[in-house]
């Protein structure tokens, strides 16, 4: 009985880990954060989404590929953010089945 109510509590926890909101500001994202939050050919935009939000622009340059950008919304002083590398700009790229082609960080 005890075996059942672990492997039990264990699917539960497994789950609800699944289905958990991360939200990520940019301003307190690392580049590393991003790199284990957005990978190439498998990131959805819902998942970019539910990441950071809603972009703060959308461009296409195509029917086949769109564009989102993402600023830096710190309310610091932006020269003090500069020297201690803080993201400015986060770009990333989606294919026609929504699913991440590239990105970059400024």
């Amino acid at each position: 009985m005890n075996v059942i109510n672990i492997v039990l509590a264990i699917c539960v926890l497994s789950l609800s880990a699944c289905m958990t909101r991360v939200y990520i500001p940019l301003h307190d994202a690392s580049k590393d954060l991003i790199k284990k939050h957005i990978i190439e050919g498998k990131t959805t935009k819902t998942r970019v989404i539910k990441c950071f939000g809603e972009p703060d622009a959308i461009s296409s340059k195509n029917s086949n590929q769109e564009t989102w950008l993402y600023k830096n919304k710190d309310p610091h002083n932006i020269r003090i953010n500069e020297e201690i590398g803080k993201i400015k700009e986060l770009i990333v790229t989606f294919d026609s089945n929504d699913l991440v082609t590239e990105y970059y960080m400024k």
